[in-house]
């Protein structure tokens, strides 16, 4: 009877089954935002059940990097995945998504800029809103007058070493001011933290 009782025990405290860590990995999402995945595996498995997940807490910002000048988002996904996934948070985040490329590996999208986070009143102030129409544009009732502070930007997924990164840009391909790629890239890193 207690031979029996101690080998219940050593059961129950146990290393996990193969099973058991397969279902385990399942049930935890994947880090998309980290630039080398087995090593986020690997901590993973060092650690132990009762460290709290820092990852879940961390701000989305601190993700961000710089890479030719220019506000990127690393990912440690492929390029054709990172560009479906990248998909995917632009819709659930509400920006209002206008084309898809594949090939190119661009989603554009419409940004109000005067909604961009931080922005000073006084660097608001700066730039005067002005009506660049003809006399006769401006008579023509039926048509819709431009929306005020709304560009049109393109989020480029290129490859890297060890995944794929994703940069804001004008449409012309000229990197985007630094505050709207900064805005747009922080909303993305939210959708695809863990």
């Amino acid at each position: 009877m207690i031979t029996g009782g101690l080998i219940g025990c050593s059961w129950i405290g146990a290393e996990p089954t193969e099973a058991e860590r397969t279902a385990e990995r399942l049930r935890t999402p994947p880090n998309l935002l980290e630039e080398n995945r087995e090593r986020d595996d690997q901590e993973r498995a060092n650690a132990s059940a009762s460290e709290p997940d820092t990852q879940a807490g961390r701000d989305p910002a601190s993700y961000l990097t710089t890479y030719n000048d220019q506000v990127a988002l690393n990912t440690g996904l492929p390029a054709d995945a990172g560009w479906a996934i990248l998909g995917r948070a632009l819709d659930r985040s509400g920006f209002a998504l206008i084309e898809s490329d594949d090939s190119a590996r661009t989603h554009g999208i419409r940004y109000d800029t005067n909604a961009v986070i931080g922005l000073d009143d006084d660097a608001n102030d700066a730039a005067p809103v002005t009506d660049e129409r003809g006399v006769f544009e401006r008579l023509a009732f039926w048509r819709s007058a431009p929306e005020a502070g709304v560009q049109r930007y393109q989020l480029r997924v290129s490859a890297r070493d060890n995944g794929s990164r994703i940069v804001v840009e004008q449409l012309s391909g000229d990197p985007a001011p630094d505050r709207a790629a900064r805005q747009v890239l922080v909303v993305v890193a939210e959708q695809l933290k863990p």
